[in-house]
């Protein structure tokens, strides 16, 4: 809890992934997805209630294993690829304010494929939803300036490339280029109007924390090399 504001985490990692089979009991530095993420949730204050969300026998069995609560088992219709977030937060929060006979405030996503986050980083997003009154909050990194919009280049109906935006064709140095960002996974912050009522993780007012530490998101075996490299360098 935080100003009297109840917090749940919901961590989700249904069973199917095509990248990587069984991607969230990898394991990294001799540690699965799904006990890193519970590891950090451990250490991490102001969090009144942690959830699983999954569809896999395994991975809930994983998370009992290391303390994560799993008392629901997440209903087919909404454990499928095409399935975005809002449906599978909404689910675990009604599922977790019945067991805990409770109303969550804040509702903090945490997916187990971002090894690196520190519980600080979970502290710093919850206290700026909190203080801010804000209806969301998400981790970002700016993005380097050969990867910017207006940078890019798609390939059009006719089979040629062409510039990505309409001011691509205007850019002559970098000195042009606004600074642009990209979510990065760590996590996520929302209220909970935002999500039973609007039902997106960008509210009106969706504020933000810039990172600048590392980031590695598991979506290949490469990442699982990377994260293993990085991961050994801090121990």
């Amino acid at each position: 809890m935080y100003n009297n504001k109840k917090v749940l985490v919901v961590v989700p990692a249904r069973g199917g992934s095509k990248g990587i089979p069984k991607k969230n009991l990898r394991k990294i530095v001799g540690k699965s997805l799904i006990q890193i993420v519970t590891e950090c949730i451990k250490k991490t204050n102001f969090i009144d209630e942690a959830v699983l969300s999954s569809d896999s026998n395994e991975i809930i069995n994983e998370a009992n294993k290391f303390g994560l609560n799993s008392y629901f088992k997440r209903p087919k219709n909404i454990s499928g690829d095409l399935i975005g977030d809002i449906p599978v937060l909404k689910h675990a929060l009604i599922q977790a304010e019945k067991y805990n006979n409770c109303i969550y405030d804040i509702i903090v996503m945490l997916q187990p494929t971002a090894p690196l986050r520190l519980p600080e980083n979970i502290e710093q997003i919850i206290k700026k939803i909190i203080i801010d009154n804000l209806d969301s909050v998400w981790t970002i990194h700016e993005v380097e300036t050969h990867f910017h919009p207006n940078k890019q280049l798609r390939i059009n109906k006719l089979g040629y490339i062409d510039f990505y935006t309409e001011k691509g064709a205007e850019i002559i140095v970098r000195q042009q280029l606004d600074k642009s960002y990209m979510k990065n996974g760590i996590a996520y912050a929302l209220n909970r109007n935002t999500l039973l009522k609007n039902e997106t993780l960008l509210g009106e007012k969706s504020g933000f924390i810039i990172h600048k530490g590392p980031i590695i998101n598991i979506d290949n075996e490469d990442d699982i090399v990377q994260a293993e490299t990085v991961l050994n360098k801090k121990q």
